[in-house]
């Protein structure tokens, strides 16, 4: 039976990999620091031991040649890890070198690290963001993330045995962010609507200038083509759609010309 050591197992993807493992027929043994075992009510449980990153002795009585080791653990957040930089080192990247010893000394020959795929790169300079894009973190959490990534090559490198994974993983989710823009992109592009209703039943477009659709169109255009280039549903969406009513009221001011309502 395959056996798994997951450290840092006790959070969202955690739990979710512990999950998976065990229904793959692995026995895995959950190692985090959080004094509450969310796995209790589980119908088959797994192994859990409480203990810090840093905590070598504990770590060492649960490695085993034959485990592989899923580095899931890590004490700070992107939106706050600039706050204590020093922090961030001495509680993530100087606990995981301890733990890389451990290894070392244990034999394991298999380590995993849950990396980040989105705060190692910084701002994207080019979509969609694959790994051979530039790393250029704006956050400590990114920073300490890549100075991990690099101490595990360096240790594999050394140890021909030890194979090491690493994952940059992304959020990807329909969030707040995605229904504000289609709800904005609704309300202003509907704004177009009432201009089209009332050309089109007085026969006349005097109110509307030329140069407004022509303008319009070149600047949604534009925002089309960036919303296709950042992939962006809700800006190519309504940028779309406005591009078709600004075409109507172009045609319509060609039609109707300045003719006044009588």
């Amino acid at each position: 039976m395959k056996t798994a050591l997951v450290v840092g197992g006790n959070g969202f993807i955690g739990q979710h990999l512990v999950r998976a493992l065990q229904s793959s027929g692995w026995q895995v043994t959950v190692y985090d620091r959080a004094a509450t075992n969310c796995f209790l009510d589980w119908d088959t449980p797994p192994r859990y031991v409480q203990g810090e990153l840093g905590n070598q002795e504990l770590l060492r009585e649960h490695l085993s040649p034959d485990s592989v080791l899923f580095h899931l653990a890590y004490t700070t957040i992107p939106k706050t890890s600039n706050d204590d930089p020093a922090y961030d080192v001495q509680s993530n990247v100087v606990p995981t070198v301890g733990m890389l010893t451990e290894c070392v000394r244990a034999g394991v020959r298999r380590v995993v690290f849950l990396s980040s795929g989105g705060t190692v790169y910084g701002v994207p300079t080019r979509l969609p963001v694959s790994e051979a894009h530039p790393t250029r973190p704006i956050c400590s959490y990114g920073i300490t993330k890549l100075m991990i990534e690099q101490i595990l090559k360096d240790v594999a490198f050394a140890n021909k045995e030890l194979s090491l994974i690493l994952l940059r993983y992304f959020n990807r989710l329909f969030l707040i962010g995605d229904a504000i823009g289609l709800a904005a992109g609704l309300i202003t592009t509907s704004g177009f609507i009432p201009q089209v209703i009332k050309g089109y039943r007085s026969g006349s477009m005097e109110d509307v200038s030329l140069f407004m659709p022509i303008v319009l169109m070149i600047g949604m255009t534009l925002w089309l083509i960036y919303g296709i280039y950042l992939q962006d549903l809700p800006i190519i969406l309504w940028n779309a759609v406005a591009i078709g009513l600004n075409c109507v009221l172009l045609l319509m001011k060609v039609r109707y010309g300045s003719k006044k309502k009588r």
